[in-house]
């Protein structure tokens, strides 16, 4: 669902149905990473997920990939 949500919105989608409407074009693009096996979820699916992640654990994930992918050490420089 994270990553459904994160390439949609890096595509340009600016709301959950947006998302959905992504999920349900790329389907094919998207199985290539992860299994779908169920299809795209709803809109409201989408958001009610999303929305139970806490900003602070989502920041803290970014951070640690952006460091393992690059190798640099990322000060904490940012304010939720």
């Amino acid at each position: 669902m994270i990553f459904l949500t994160i390439a949609a919105v890096l595509c340009g989608a600016t709301g959950w149905k947006a998302i959905n409407i992504f999920g349900e074009a790329q389907l094919d693009w998207l199985r290539q990473y992860r299994s779908f096996s169920n299809g795209i979820p709803t809109r409201h699916s989408i958001g009610r997920i999303i929305r139970g992640i806490k900003a602070e654990s989502l920041m803290s994930c970014f951070i640690n990939l952006f460091q393992y992918v690059t190798g640099k050490r990322w000060q904490r420089a940012y304010q939720l």
